[in-house]
């Protein structure tokens, strides 16, 4: 039961990494440099990394996120793929 319930933490954890690069924008999320880190605050630390690949198409970009978490003697982890648009949903008002 307890590594069913890591598994599921993990698994929400790389959606919520995911839906924070969409926000924001993956070509901004890139450009920030921080492609790696981690979440506290849970039984134990998860790990997360993500990875990016433009894909020549528009604005797509392929983009991986792997939450990765230590249960002893193993490193067990979550990878989860998906396809998002460069450009992200948060709007930034410029002053004219």
């Amino acid at each position: 039961m307890r590594l069913n319930r890591q598994y599921e933490v993990a698994a929400s954890l790389a959606d919520k990494q995911l839906t924070y690069i969409d926000y924001i924008g993956v070509e901004d999320f890139i450009e920030t440099g921080e492609m790696e880190g981690q979440f506290k605050g849970f039984e134990q630390t998860y790990y997360w990394m993500a990875a990016t690949a433009y894909e020549g198409t528009d604005n797509l970009y392929e983009v991986t996120v792997t939450v990765s978490w230590f249960e002893a003697p193993r490193l067990r982890s979550v990878s989860v793929d998906t396809m998002l648009n460069g450009t992200g949903l948060l709007i930034v008002n410029t002053p004219e």
